[in-house]
């Protein structure tokens, strides 16, 4: 029986043909979208030798999703520039906000404590007059202190009212301070911290009375009385006066919270009571030489009277770092 040679056999799909499609679609095709492709796709074509028939229709999620695959388009990635999102949820434009926020609270805290210092200047207790008498030598037969530019008695109030007003001021803007910084910490720090707030104020106080009746005093009779010349008559100004007294208190209660300050260092990780120990000896060539730049007369007596209790205070944050509990190591004070 001959065959017809007007008959023209099924076309057998080459191997190139089926490793091209074969490959693209494995490519594309998630499992979800083979399974709908073979409820969808055409009947097959009849196996020829080993190669199966393709077929001839891709899955219709590619026109169902509008692209490939079925998965949904990946979001755009945000660079990280200013308002970028942060590692702790917050932007940088968020984070300068609740900075100023605090800046702010702090600075009313301050003006409330100036008006309070307005009224202890100009009301019935006279401060200045009490400062004058306290410090400044009254036993000359002329008045310690005198006043050589217009403005100079308004500006020297002006500057006393305003050193009491950060002096009441204190414990508000250490907490505003500490509100800006502890929402990276962890719950147990953030209680320790705030448990150590009454003790800034305290320090602070006791470095103002260290100042009021220890180096104030000594200070300003070493300096008044140096020499004793007949031909000199000492006679500072207002201005000068009233800027080394409130000067030399606000630099004593600051230095005083250095036990503080080391005391939460520690606790955040930063430092150890150990490596503390270790570095002693820089610590003395450390603290002699903050001693000359923040003293603001530069003489040798006024300096060692704040160098000698900055290390003294240095040695008490040693001891306060070792009742730092072992957990609070470096890994807790990054921020989350």
């Amino acid at each position: 029986m001959t065959r017809d040679r007007n008959h023209n056999p099924r076309p057998v799909p080459t191997s190139n043909d089926f490793d091209a499609d074969t490959l693209l679609q494995s490519l594309l095709l998630t499992p979800e979208d083979t399974t709908a492709s073979s409820a969808t796709a055409l009947p097959a074509s009849p196996i020829v030798g080993d190669q199966r028939a393709v077929p001839n229709k891709r899955s219709d999620s590619t026109s169902r999703n509008g692209h490939h695959g079925g998965q949904p388009p990946a979001p755009p990635t945000k660079p990280v520039a200013d308002g970028a999102e942060q590692p702790d949820g917050m932007s940088l434009i968020e984070h300068l906000l609740e900075l100023r926020r605090r800046l702010i609270l702090a600075s009313l805290g301050v003006l409330v404590g100036m008006i309070i210092g307005l009224f202890l200047v100009l009301g019935p207790v006279n401060l200045v007059d009490f400062l004058i008498r306290t410090f400044a030598p009254t036993d000359k037969p002329y008045p310690p202190i005198q006043a050589v530019q217009i403005a100079e008695q308004f500006t020297s109030y002006m500057t006393v009212a305003l050193t009491i007003g950060i002096i009441l001021a204190m414990p508000m803007i250490v907490y505003q301070l500490l509100a800006f910084v502890v929402p990276g910490l962890t719950a147990k720090e953030r209680r320790a911290i705030f448990m150590a707030l009454p003790f800034v104020t305290g320090f602070f106080l006791l470095g103002i009375a260290f100042g009021w009746f220890v180096m104030v005093p000594t200070a300003i009779h070493f300096l008044i009385d140096f020499g004793q010349s007949e031909l000199i008559q000492a006679q500072p100004t207002l201005s000068d006066f009233i800027r080394i007294v409130m000067l030399l208190l606000l630099i004593n209660g600051i230095v005083f919270e250095l036990p503080v300050i080391i005391y939460v260092l520690a606790l955040l990780g930063v430092v150890t009571a150990q490596q503390l120990r270790a570095y002693r000896r820089y610590a003395v060539l450390i603290v002699t030489i903050v001693a000359a730049i923040i003293t603001p007369t530069g003489d040798p007596i006024n300096l060692a009277l704040l160098a000698v209790p900055m290390y003294v205070l240095f040695e008490v944050g040693i001891m306060l770092a070792h009742f730092v509990p072992a957990h609070s190591s470096g890994t807790s004070a990054v921020h989350k």
